[in-house]
Parts: C-alpha cells; sequence; structure tokens
C-alpha cells in the first residue's frame, strides 16, 4: 500500500504480536523500510531491540508506546535518548493516556525538561476524551489506537474537536493526528480469513482472559464478527482501503494510518500482510 498512491497519508505498524523474537522484528523493519513504510511502533518491554535495528534501517522513523507511570516513562526517556543519539529525528513516544491525569501531566512535564524537541511526544488516546484533552493542553500529538473499536470509531471526530479545542491556538494540524486499527491482508479475502482461524482466536481468548475485553459474542466467528463490526480488516488490499476511507470520512482527515498487527497469521503471512 505505502509504495502505491498515499493519498496525503503516511503508514506505518504498530507491532502489538503477543510475542515477537528479535530476529523477526529486525526483518519485519527492514521489510516495512524497503516497501516505503514510515514507521514502526512497538510496546515499551521491546524498545531495546531497536538499538539493533536503528543500525540496519535508514529511513524509517521508530515510535515507543509507553505507560505513562512516572518510573516506567522516566526509565523509558533513558533508552529513548540513547536511541535518538543513533537515529536522530526518528524517535517518537506515545504515552497511554489512561490512568491519574494530574500524574499523567507531571510526567509529561519531566519529560519535557528532559527529551531533545526532536524527540516526538504523543498522547495514546481511546475512546475517552481524556487523551485528546491531556494532548491539547499540552500541544502534543494525538494518536487514537482504537479507532476502529465501536467506541473508538465513534469517539474519532469528538476527540479531534477536544483536541483543538484544548491547543487553545490555531495550530493544531491533522497530519500529525494518526489513526491505528487491526488488520490481516491476503491476496483473497478467503486466504485471509484461513490464515487468521486459529491465531485470531487465541488472541481474543487472551484479551478476555487478561483485560476482560469481549469484543465479540460467545459463538460469533471470530473473523466475520471483527470484519462486520468495523473493527478489523480481514481481507484484501481493497478491504484495507475501504476502511481507511472509512475512517477518513469520520475525522474528516488524519496525517497517519497504523496497521496494528496482532501476530494473528504465521510469521511468513504476517510479514507478507
Amino acid at each position: 500500500m505505502p509504495t502505491t498512491n498515499r493519498n496525503g497519508l503516511n503508514f506505518g505498524v504498530l507491532d502489538a504480536a503477543i510475542s515477537r523474537t528479535a530476529q523477526s522484528l529486525v526483518e519485519h523493519a527492514k521489510l516495512l523500510d524497503a516497501h516505503g513504510y514510515d514507521c514502526l511502533w512497538v510496546p515499551s518491554d521491546r524498545a531495546d531491540l531497536l538499538y539493533d535495528i536503528t543500525n540496519k534501517i535508514k529511513h524509517l522513523k521508530f515510535g515507543v508506546c509507553c505507560n505513562a507511570r512516572d518510573g516506567n516513562a522516566m526509565s523509558m526517556a533513558e533508552t529513548l535518548l540513547g536511541l535518538h543519539k543513533k537515529a536522530p529525528g526518528r524517535i517518537h513516544i506515545g504515552l497511554n493516556a489512561t490512568g491519574d491525569q494530574s500524574q499523567i501531566a507531571t510526567v509529561i512535564e519531566k519529560l519535557q525538561a528532559i527529551l531533545p524537541p526532536t524527540i516526538t511526544l504523543s498522547v495514546l488516546s481511546q475512546a475517552s476524551p481524556a487523551g485528546a484533552q491531556l494532548a491539547g493542553v499540552n500541544k502534543l500529538g494525538l494518536m487514537s489506537i482504537a479507532a476502529t473499536t465501536l467506541g473508538g470509531f465513534n469517539a474519532i471526530a469528538p476527540s479531534w474537536d477536544v483536541y483543538q479545542r484544548n491547543r487553545g491556538d490555531s495550530s493544531a494540524d491533522r497530519h500529525t493526528w494518526g489513526l491505528a486499527g487491526p488488520g490481516h491482508i491476503a491476496a483473497t479475502r478467503k486466504t485471509a480469513y484461513q490464515q487468521v482461524e486459529q491465531g485470531l482466536s487465541r488472541w481474543i481468548e487472551h484479551l478476555r482472559e487478561t483485560q476482560q475485553v469481549n469484543l465479540i459474542s460467545k459463538g460469533d466467528d471470530p473473523a466475520k464478527s471483527l470484519v462486520t463490526n468495523g473493527i478489523a480488516v480481514i481481507g484484501t488490499p481493497t478491504d484495507a482501503i475501504k476502511q481507511i476511507r472509512r475512517l477518513r470520512k469520520a475525522s474528516g482527515g488524519f496525517g497517519c494510518f497504523l496497521q496494528t498487527v496482532h501476530g494473528w497469521a504465521d510469521e511468513q503471512s504476517t510479514i507478507r500482510s
């Protein structure tokens, strides 16, 4: 997709696979870089793996998703400063806005004091307006990481309104706004469904057991349910384009689409996706 007509969009991957080896992450990053993707985001517990990747990748930007707890965020800042020396201007940190807002605001203030302006700082927002408000007040970037969930999709347009209003100026730029949604792409819809059949069921069960999140009703076909409700793209590149157009219409415009990768399929199928 990124090597074709972008229509003003940047593209990236939010790698949220439950398990990922260092080598597979390196290979994934090389492939994204070769195919013109703009960025790769990883959870904070994989940030150390980026040290090796930055030596092998020349253009791809890297983002780290971090909980905004004081100790976690400040420790991650040290890691990001090290990465910044190896890949200046290509490091991004995203703070999860879930939790006590005054505490998160304090962490943001500390981070802004020690991070150079070339390390981009954004707030990771879900369905609640709190993330957009926090990003706006502190004039940070905004990433809607649950844009395709039922609650997240309905919150897209209100989130930008909250963000823009809380910035208190006219500098809000939709091009800096990122939206994320899960998907798995193959040559045909049938192939895509077959490739995710087992892994998707395990992922849904993992969410149910560890986070008490029920994305589908008991007894429903996982893939069909997620696709029907617009939560995920499981199909062809044409299906992915339709999802992006749906998000652009709902949002009024944004700058970057992140394909959230959960490792539903085997590694090679996931990389081709």
